[in-house]
């Protein structure tokens, strides 16, 4: 075999690349934070900064005020109060909270990386009574292919630590799963756990075996009832029923009633939409939580000794004021494209993408998706994120006169449709996801059953079965 030979050889070629200047970056991230993020990023720039200098806090300054108090009690029993309420204030609470005790439990576990990610973000949706503060399946990132799969996979795991009873949406379905975790759980308090306390109103044993035998019987007739092979009329007697009532009375309604309540998290709206008598909207940017500041005078007045940090000040506060314009043009051109949706509610919300977004404004998609991030919109209808303004369409079909045509539907318009068929529906049978469907379809909206089923637990609405 010939001996390779080794040689260097020179060769020019031309590359584009893109390197973002720090101020490009610092931009970028400020655009992302909320005003609470906001808040501190500043607080933080100013203790790093000799150069900038805090002008006014407006939250600070409204929340002084309203510590001012007020007693008509004497000057001795005051005292007194006094003391024992510094007491109580002064003293720490060291327990750990419900998120702490659920990741530290996570933590042991050794389970696949989207596994533990999901479920790292169902216990951080947990309010301090171990509920759900968003439906679960709003916490499925569907750019990653996550699956309602993983979803009920990762639900049961976090529902398998303790206490038992939390990550459920209610009091109701949390005393249910804790009934199943019981081995010793008798079947006929399994039953009324399942959709059926109110036969417990009273909790008297010959009353609630009376409405028991009287829905076996009525469910024999129609022979429909999926509850047949789990429980019968033989099953059924005083004693078996006291017994029952004695489990779910042992059953605890806020399973997370002995940790730390976490600190309240209050949503600051980043923007307000008013309305004037002629139906014209408008758009204001809060700014109650992002203290003022300014470039120190007494810096200004060295500024040999400061040059590098006066220049780091001022583009601190050209980027706020980039960041202040760039989400008001975007509020701005969000109310106008979703106008419908401001002036009459919920269900009237447009289809629009965050891409087609990006191309109305003549802005990069990942300005959008920044700019989307932790903010929120207050309007006459309530705070919602902005999020909650971008939605995938849904086509309708044009042979029906209901929908107009050349128009798609926004999924929050199905949903709303949804909502109304159940509401409105009188014929006293409960409509399962396919007769929706079907429903739905008359109208010109042609989605799949468990489409409906998705938008239908996503407005917390339990199946035909468990209504």
């Amino acid at each position: 075999m010939a001996a390779q030979k080794l040689s260097l050889v020179q060769k020019n070629s031309q590359i584009q690349t893109m390197k973002l200047s720090q101020k490009q970056i610092m931009v970028m991230n400020l655009i992302a934070m909320g005003n609470l993020e906001l808040r501190e990023e500043v607080f933080k720039k100013v203790e790093e900064n000799p150069a900038l200098e805090l002008v006014e806090d407006s939250a600070f300054a409204y929340k002084t005020e309203n510590k001012i108090r007020t007693s008509a009690v004497s000057a001795a029993t005051g005292l007194t109060a006094d003391k024992k309420q510094e007491l109580l204030e002064n003293t720490a609470d060291n327990r750990e909270t419900l998120q702490e005790h659920l990741l530290h439990q996570l933590n042991m576990t050794n389970l696949p990386e989207e596994e533990f990610k999901l479920c790292k973000k169902i216990i951080e949706n947990l309010d301090e009574k171990g509920f759900h503060i968003l439906a679960p399946v709003t916490l499925i990132d569907k750019k990653k292919a996550e699956s309602e799969e993983l979803l009920n996979r990762c639900l049961g795991i976090v529902q398998n630590f303790d206490p038992e009873g939390i990550c459920c949406t209610n009091i109701t379905e949390s005393l249910e799963l804790q009934g199943k975790l019981k081995k010793d759980a008798p079947k006929i308090a399994l039953f009324l756990l399942h959709g059926h306390l109110d036969m417990l109103k009273p909790p008297a044993a010959d009353k609630v075996l009376k409405k028991l035998s009287s829905f076996l019987e009525e469910s024999e007739k129609l022979s429909f009832s999926k509850q047949e092979s789990e429980i019968k009329k033989k099953d059924l007697s005083i004693e078996e029923i006291e017994k029952s009532i004695k489990f779910i009375q042992q059953l605890d309604p806020f399973p997370a009633r002995n940790f730390k309540s976490s600190p309240d998290h209050f949503i600051q709206p980043d923007a307000y939409v008013t309305q004037d008598e002629n139906e014209n909207l408008k758009i204001l940017l809060s700014s109650q939580t992002i203290p003022e500041v300014k470039i120190s005078e007494n810096i200004k007045q060295n500024p040999a000794f400061a040059a590098q940090k006066i220049q780091e000040a001022e583009a601190f506060l050209d980027t706020l004021e980039f960041r202040k314009k760039v989400l008001l043009n975007s509020f701005k051109k969000l109310t106008e494209l979703q106008k419908e949706f401001f002036l009459q509610g919920p269900g009237h919300l447009k289809p629009l993408t965050q891409r087609k977004f990006a191309e109305i404004t003549d802005v990069h998609e990942s300005t959008v998706s920044r700019m989307a991030e932790s903010k929120f919109i207050r309007c006459s209808w309530g705070t919602f994120p902005v999020k909650y303004f971008f939605t995938n369409s849904i086509h309708a079909n044009q042979t029906e006169s209901q929908v107009p045509e050349n128009q798609d539907l926004s999924a929050d318009s199905v949903k709303n449709e949804i909502e109304n068929i159940l509401k409105n529906n009188t014929t006293g049978k409960k409509l399962s996801d396919q007769k929706i469907a079907d429903m739905l379809e008359e109208k010109g909206i042609k989605i799949a059953r468990r489409t409906v089923a998705k938008y239908r637990s996503s407005l917390n609405i339990a199946s035909s079965y468990e209504r």
